[in-house]
């Protein structure tokens, strides 16, 4: 049986992948890598942020990252503004990404139990128990979602 708080979790992952989408309907790959006029990133690299992240995710439950290092390198914190489509993956591509990162996630989450949730891990962000990391992480996420709400209307106010 999947553990509760893995079924939390699953629900809070569900509901940031249908509201990023939400936020990013209809936007071209173009519009996607519109620099904004202040120190922030684009709409591209804000989804390819959240993917990296994901891809965090999947390995600190112990599966296969899905993200090829040189593409998750690319929108890893820190990794400089994305200021031309020769810089990005396509924006479609990591629309697909998300999608993928997602299914991914849901099945990890859906085969976790409790005491590997409780399992200390280390990666970036130091050494935590499994469940610290993926609360963390999902608290980033949302961070971000407000950032593509601001974005969007951005690039709206460009058309």
């Amino acid at each position: 049986m999947t553990s509760m708080r893995a079924q939390e979790l699953i629900k809070d992952f569900e509901f940031n992948h249908w509201l990023i989408h939400n936020h990013v309907d209809g936007v071209s790959d173009e519009d996607s890598l519109l620099q904004p006029p202040l120190k922030a990133n684009c709409l591209n690299w804000i989804v390819g942020h959240i993917v990296w992240r994901r891809n965090t995710c999947l390995v600190t439950l112990g599966s296969a990252p899905l993200l090829e290092e040189s593409v998750a390198a690319r929108y890893m914190t820190g990794s400089p503004a994305i200021t031309s489509a020769a810089e990005a993956r396509s924006f479609a591509q990591l629309l697909d990404d998300l999608d993928r990162t997602q299914a991914a996630l849901k099945a990890a989450l859906e085969e976790v139990r409790d005491p590997a949730l409780d399992q200390v891990v280390e990666n970036d962000r130091g050494p935590k128990r499994v469940i610290e990391h993926l609360q963390g992480f999902h608290w980033h996420e949302t961070y971000h979602i407000g950032q593509l709400d601001i974005l969007r209307a951005f690039i709206e106010s460009n058309k």
